[in-house]
């Protein structure tokens, strides 16, 4: 087999398509399809990147004499990839666009919800207790409403969270739609960064002025409320910006990284259940609501960094 026939198969038998492999490449979908067409051969460094990619020698591309089932080329094809045309990923990114907003409002609700325990402990009475408890189900409850009203994602958008095939066309015009909603999603996350930094201010500001506990509780719940603002832009710009990824298989979500997403979502819903009784448990046991929130970005934090470590470790087995 030439080179040219030994990528094309090892592209097909991958479910990938020119523009995909280009991408993964960083190169032209021309330059793959001259190599494919035996009408050039790429350079030796991209030689090496081909035979990393594809978990095969320079041997096996190289020599003609070789063929597939002499470097294990030739194992069992992976699962069929669904198949995705523009129709497809036009609907899919109207869809983010929509539920996005939605979203970013429940989980800035989610944050707000911290603040009326919080408030209650100005009064310090049972009764303002109680009210705050109650008032912060009422706030999880709409926030709960918002993720779960509304039309059902299609069957069709979750084969997104999976490896898929794009059809001739599809990623250029997902890549043209994403660099048209860049300077949006720069000035969202922009915006959102900003007061998430501006966020410590009146918390700072409270505490130094030392006006009493009182003083220092409203501007705990102040900051809150900033954190809340921020996130909710952060949050509703990288949902959007998410599904661009999802389509075009890079960023976070590349088709390895899909295939581990997948393995590790029971043990990412088990991970954050865990910690929500947890954040429950201590919240109702101790009655420090303005401490407990602390958990959560916590827990995030420890689980970007376990992620972090599993992807370095599956990056070196591989190399």
């Amino acid at each position: 087999m030439l080179f040219s026939e030994k990528l094309v198969y090892l592209r097909k038998k991958s479910g990938l398509t020119q523009e995909a492999l280009a991408e993964a490449l960083g190169v032209s979908r021309q330059s793959v399809s001259k190599w494919e067409a035996a009408g050039a051969m790429p350079e030796m460094a991209k030689i090496i990147e081909i035979s990393k990619y594809f978990h095969v020698s320079t041997d096996f591309l190289l020599l003609d004499s070789m063929d597939p089932s002499e470097d294990g080329a030739n194992q069992p094809a992976e699962e069929a990839l669904s198949s995705v045309a523009l129709e497809d990923a036009d609907g899919y990114m109207n869809y983010l666009a929509d539920r996005a907003p939605k979203v970013a409002l429940a989980v800035s609700l989610f944050i707000l919800s911290a603040i009326p325990p919080i408030l209650a402990g100005i009064a310090d009475t049972d009764a303002a207790y109680t009210l705050g408890i109650i008032a912060t189900l009422a706030v999880v409850a709409v926030g709960v409403f918002l993720l779960v009203y509304g039309p059902k994602m299609p069957d069709d958008f979750e084969a997104f969270d999976e490896p898929v095939d794009t059809a001739y066309g599809v990623d250029g015009a997902v890549k043209k739609r994403k660099e048209d909603y860049a300077p949006l999603h720069s000035r969202r996350l922009s915006a959102g960064i900003i007061l998430c930094i501006l966020s410590a201010a009146p918390m700072l500001f409270s505490s130094a002025a030392g006006r009493g506990d009182a003083f220092t509780t409203t501007g705990f719940a102040a900051t809150l409320c900033i954190v809340a603002a921020g996130v909710f832009f952060i949050v509703r710009t990288s949902v959007i910006e998410a599904g661009f990824d999802k389509i075009l298989e890079q960023g976070d979500y590349t088709r390895r990284k899909k295939i581990a997403r997948r393995r590790t979502a029971p043990f990412q819903r088990a991970y954050y259940l865990s910690v929500l009784l947890i954040f429950l448990a201590l919240s109702f046991y101790t009655n420090k609501w303005q401490w407990t929130w602390i958990l959560w970005p916590g827990a995030a934090l420890v689980n970007v960094i376990c992620r972090s470590i599993a992807e370095s470790i599956r990056a070196f087995n591989e190399d």
